[in-house]
Formats: C-alpha cells, structure tokens, sequence
C-alpha cells in the first residue's frame, strides 16, 4: 500500500477543511470518506454519533465495520489492497512466454520454407485433396489448440458520460443590497415590482456541504456565468438542530453583510497602502535583524496579484420551494438562497473561526495586516477570521477571490460563528505583526494591550482619589 499512487478519490476532505484527511487506496468517491460522511450528517456528542464513531474503519476501502477486527475489511484483504483499477494481469514466467513466441515462430517460417522450395500445393489427404475422402475445408473439424496459458484481459471500460442529477426550474427575485461608501453601513430589502423576476434551473445533487451549508448549482436564464446558491441547514447541536425558514433568511443576510462589509475594508485597506497614503522609508526588525533596504508600503510592490470579494446576492423562490431547499411544500415563497460565482473547488485558508497562525509568505503576511487593519478601523470592536479564498485569473491579473468569512464582534450579532469577546482575544493573543502591519503604521497589537491596561490603571487610580 506504500506504492500506491495518491488520487484525489483516495484522499477524505471536504472544500470547508471537514474531513479526517486520510489517505484510502480503494475509496471509490471524491470528499469525505465513509465514516467523515456519516459522521457530517449527525450531532456531535449524542449516542448515535458516539457508537458510530467508535466502529472500526478499514484502511483500505474507509469504510466502517461494528464488529471487524482486522485493520482491513475482507474485500480489501482478498484483493491485496489494489486500488479498483480493474483485475490483476496475468503474469506467466517471461522465460517461457519467451520460448512459446520463439518456436511458434520458427515453425511458421519452416512451414513458408518448405513450401517455396517444394513449389507443391496442399498435400493430397488436405481438405479438398484427391485422398481427403470428399471432405472439404469447410467440413473439417479441427480441435481446439491447448496453451499453456489462456488469455486474459485487463480491459476496463472508461464512461465518458456521467448521469447528471436531476435538476428543478424556479422562479426567482433578487434582494436590492445598498452600501454606504462613505461607513460601509449595508441595507437589504425585497423589490415590491412583481415584473423582477427571473427563471433559474437549480440542481438536486450537492455540489458541496460544509458543517452548517449546503451549496448546489444553479444556472439563470440568459445569463451565461454559473453559480452555486447556499442555504443554512443546521447552525447548532442537539436533537432540535435544524432552523427554520426564517432563521435561514436571516442568517444568509448576515453573510451577505459580511460580504459588502469586508470587500468595503478591503477597498480601505488598499487605498491607505497605495502611493497617496503611508510611505515607509525603512524599518527595523524586533530581532536582531536590520533590514536597510527601503520600501513603499504600497500593496502593488508587495504583491503581484489582486485581492477582492466575491460577487453574492439573495434571491427568494416565487411559489412552492424546491426540493433542495428542504422547506415543506405549504409554505410559498419562503426559500432564500445566497448566490455566488462557481469557482474552482481549490481553496486556500488563511485563518480559521478561532486560530490566526503566522503566515511566512507575502499573501498570508498581507492578510494577516488586513485583520489587524480591520480591528483598528472598527475601533477594537471587530475582528474578521475564517478568511479564505481562491486564486483565479481574471484579465490576465492574478486575483485572490475571497469568500464565506466570519466575523467576531462585541455585540456577538455578525451571524452563524460571532464568538464575541472570545473571538477578539483569540484575535489578540495568536496576531503577530509584521513588516507590512509596520508599514502601514498600524500599532502593535501588544502595544494596544499595554495602553489598554495603562489607561484602566489610571482611571482606577483617579477613582481612589476621588473617593
């Protein structure tokens, strides 16, 4: 099994990080594996999700087993452990596969031989001959030739055309969504013109599924650019885990803030590191480093590609909700979707909901000066985490298309994953600046710390006093 040749079919994972991430020579299907499936699908911490996890998984296939014992089931131990390429070859000895092919050719070249220099025709007891007894070629039964090792085939048929999943055409609205340029504020309301509307045709097969979404295609009339809607399925544990229409609804105009908000930050963040805004003549490491060089802290010299937001919208089934949406059938009018552009499955994290590692690379460095950026522009009240995004060629330009963020706020109201408070010190105790935080001028995050707990001591020290 060490030889085996690592597909993405063999590897378990998800676009969202979910996944053990196990390697499974024999597993026949793209993403998670079959216990990560399964295990996706219930409550962590319930019974059910206890014994399940419990059963024993085969190495070979990822396939789970209540009562196997060895390390593989026992179709991957009768097979040997090959991937499921099709049988085995037959393999005789070469030596005499060699000697076969040599004396069969021989005895065909003497037989040719002969026959020139006989210059005779068939021999008279030959089918068709004066001593054949009026047998002809086409009475003669010949027996069956005997070899010693029979044929055998290693074809593997290749279907180049798959069985699509079924698909549904709706009716859909578009939500109107105003952002302010001036404070980032966002507003989100539904059209009152019944004539804005539009035919979409969405699919039944999961195009993804993450811990709380679940993503499908979707295609809009007259419009050649593919997108994937999302929709919540569950945001929490326990048996009462799925949410409601209207929870729905709200959460996904939280992402849809979330969206504006950041691509807003961006946009400010960019324009502050452009030529008109901080220029940064040199800095010195905390290290025992010098860097003497000298640099503008201008993004255009820092990176060769562009950063930018994904292009999202809601839209709102107009009748009887398909079935994707997972709504019941009488309540019209109540599916809400979050359409995206369909990327490329390849996806990059830079941060998860409560981890913020040092990045050593320029993208990740940047990104890192992003969140420290935001923090500051939101006056210590918001932290953006979970960012992540995917590269993509637009133009010629190489731009990095972020989406699905998080947030952490004071007030713990950003949407599904605001952790508040515990969010922003996770935020303050992994961020490490670096040189392009340095450049932009932004403060120490440690800096920010001591302030803080000066400015606290002070006020306690004058409440003494007064008192």
């Amino acid at each position: 099994m060490a030889n085996v040749e690592l597909t993405p079919t063999s590897l378990c994972g998800a676009n969202d990080g979910d996944g053990c991430g196990g390697v499974f020579p024999r597993k026949v299907e793209d993403g998670l594996c079959a216990r990560c499936a399964m295990l996706s699908t219930l409550t962590e911490g319930t019974e059910e999700w206890s014994k399940y996890q419990a059963y024993k998984q085969c190495r070979s296939c990822g396939k789970t087993w209540k009562y196997m014992t060895g390390q593989t089931c026992g179709s991957c131990t009768l097979s040997g452990g090959r991937p499921l390429t099709g049988p085995p070859p037959a393999n005789p000895p070469q030596a005499d596969k060699a000697q076969l092919a040599a004396d069969a050719a021989n005895l065909a070249r003497g037989h040719a031989l002969s026959a020139r220099l006989t210059k005779s025709g068939a021999p008279a007891f030959a089918p068709g001959g004066p001593l054949a007894g009026g047998k002809t070629s086409g009475s003669t039964t010949l027996p069956s030739t005997q070899v010693m090792y029979p044929l055998e085939s290693t074809y593997a048929p290749t279907h180049t055309r798959k069985n699509k999943p079924s698909s549904t055409e709706i009716l859909i609205e578009r939500a109107n969504c105003v952002r302010s340029e001036e404070n980032s504020q966002v507003t989100i309301s539904w059209p009152d013109d019944p004539l804005r509307t539009e035919f979409a045709t969405i699919s039944h097969g999961l195009f993804a599924m993450g811990r709380t979404k679940r993503v499908y295609e979707l295609r809009i009339q007259d419009d050649e650019q593919p997108y994937v809607a999302k929709r919540f399925f569950k945001v929490r544990t326990g048996e009462n885990n799925l949410i409601t229409a209207e929870e729905n609804e709200d959460f996904l105009e939280c992402e849809l803030i979330r969206l504006q908000v950041l691509d807003w930050f961006i946009r400010s963040f960019l324009k502050h590191a452009g030529p008109d805004g901080v220029n940064v003549e040199h800095h010195k490491c905390t290290s025992s480093h010098f860097y003497d060089f000298k640099f503008l802290a201008n993004l255009s010299y820092l990176l060769t590609l562009d950063i930018t937001v994904s292009e999202a919208f809601l839209i709102h089934e107009i009748g009887d909700p398909s079935d994707p949406s997972g709504l019941p059938s009488e309540d019209p009018n109540t599916s809400v979707w979050l359409v995206e552009p369909k990327r490329t499955r390849s996806v990059r994290k830079f941060c998860g909901t409560l981890g913020h590692p040092e990045r050593n690379d320029k993208v990740g460095k940047t990104i890192a000066a992003l969140c420290h950026w935001i923090y500051v522009s939101t006056r210590k009240t918001e932290v953006y985490a979970d960012i992540q995004g995917s590269f993509m060629t637009i133009d010629g330009q190489e731009t990095l298309i972020l989406f699905d963020p998080m947030a952490h706020t004071v007030d713990q109201d950003s949407g599904v994953g605001d952790h508040g408070e515990e969010g922003i010190q996770r935020f303050l105790s992994e961020h490490q600046c670096n040189y392009i935080c340095q450049g932009l001028g932004l403060v120490p995050i440690a800096d920010m710390n001591d302030l803080s707990k000066n400015v606290q001591t002070d006020t306690d020290a004058s409440n003494e006093d007064s008192d």
